[in-house]
């Protein structure tokens, strides 16, 4: 059975940036939208495997601008006029059990109303509204008591902004994201500072295992060629004095080797758990190299080329955020880099006797340099795209120009 699942989070949102916009403000915001393998407020507990799942599916949403996130629960289906702000990114679960989604708030009347909620300083909380199947009255490993249990095809529809606590901990770590006292944990910082080190730990805790395993198997031997004496010397007083017999019970060297085995055994699963919990540090930390690499790459541009991040420039800055590598935003700031400059030449009287300049082309409409420039690459990429152009008119209604 399908069922309608919503979870409630409460947490300090974190505002990333404000910038002006034609006398508007632009809210980047971002925070936790779910803690996986904990009981929350409506004793559910979400496996990591599965919520991952689910968040892989919707990021592709999320890449077209397509997961819109609502103030206070929507209905089942939620309308336009519900939207508060767009998705931006949400990421897949980390080893610190948590998953974070990062949006921007939009200027309808519920995202008004969000933006004054936080510059007054509120805190509100948020919701994932998802579906699929659950099995209650199940037990969860480390945790005493039942608990309902997510199944594999869990669908994540959204996330939404609504009021109403549930796990207070979040709370607590947004709070430090805001004042930018969140620090690394320990074992993260060593791991990444000495990788070397910890490929050796690696290397040393897999050589562990083949150890123990070998124990094992060489200790099985033993209880077994143990059993097979002590079954031959039991049936030899059957036969010599069958009326002496007594059961003989399980001699102590027997006993001694199969507690040494459930030892091994043991050991071996706490170290398969140790090279598990490796394995998630490390695809982590491969994440976050890249996402390093990225930010360090934009930082780069921001300081070869500011101009290209003034204002009225925003429309291209955008397209960064589309992009997962520096080698991405690389060929994205050059692309874009290429066209305006074709286009200032142009504008210029440089270019191709063929192409009129923009100021003789957009003369009298009313646009100025830059608008001309975003006016030009609208229009050019429509092209490419098999779609009319704009005319001035419908470019300055779109863009809101006067």
């Amino acid at each position: 059975m399908t069922n309608k699942l919503i979870e409630i989070l409460y947490e300090a949102t974190k505002i990333d940036e404000k910038i002006l916009e034609g006398g508007f403000k632009k809210y980047i915001i971002s925070g936790i939208y779910t803690v996986t393998d904990t009981p929350n407020s409506n004793n559910r507990i979400y496996p990591t495997d599965i919520m991952n799942e689910a968040v892989r599916k919707l990021q592709l949403k999320v890449k077209k601008g397509a997961v819109k996130m609502a103030l206070d629960h929507p209905d089942w289906f939620s309308k336009l006029k519900d939207t508060a702000a767009i998705m931006m990114d949400i990421t897949e679960i980390g080893i610190d059990k948590r998953g974070y989604y990062t949006a921007q708030i939009v200027d309808t009347a519920v995202g008004k109303d969000l933006k004054a909620i936080l510059d007054a300083g509120g805190v509100v909380g948020v919701s994932t509204r998802g579906y699929g199947a659950t099995l209650d009255d199940q037990e969860w490993p480390g945790l005493s008591g039942r608990y309902t249990i997510i199944q594999p095809g869990f669908k994540l529809e959204s996330v939404d902004f609504v009021d109403g606590p549930s796990v207070e901990e979040t709370e607590d770590y947004m709070a430090l994201e805001q004042k930018g006292e969140n620090k690394m944990k320990t074992i993260e910082e060593l791991m990444k500072a000495y990788p070397e080190l910890f490929k050796r730990f690696n290397d040393k805790t897999e050589a562990e295992k083949k150890d123990l395993v070998n124990k094992l198997n060489e200790a099985i031997k033993v209880s077994n060629s143990a059993t097979s004496n002590f079954n031959k010397l039991a049936e030899m007083i059957k036969t010599i004095k069958p009326d002496l017999f007594v059961v003989i019970t399980e001699s102590e060297t027997i006993k001694s080797k199969d507690a040494e085995i459930l030892t091994l055994k043991n050991k071996i699963s706490e170290l398969e758990v140790s090279i598990k919990n490796s394995t998630n540090k490390i695809s982590t930390f491969e994440s976050e190299k890249i996402k390093n690499a990225r930010e360090m790459e934009l930082q780069k541009i921001k300081a070869e080329d500011p101009d290209f991040f003034k204002p009225g420039m925003e429309f291209l800055v955008k397209k960064f955020e589309n992009c997962n590598t520096a080698e991405e935003i690389r060929a994205v700031y050059t692309s874009n880099k290429e066209l305006i400059e074709s286009l200032k030449k142009s504008n210029e009287g440089m270019s191709d006797p063929k192409t009129k300049t923009l100021d003789k082309k957009n003369e009298g409409n009313g646009l100025t340099k830059e608008q001309a420039i975003d006016f030009e690459l609208k229009n050019k990429e429509r092209r490419s795209s098999g779609l009319s152009t704009m005319t001035v008119e419908s470019y300055k209604k779109l863009c809101m120009v006067s």
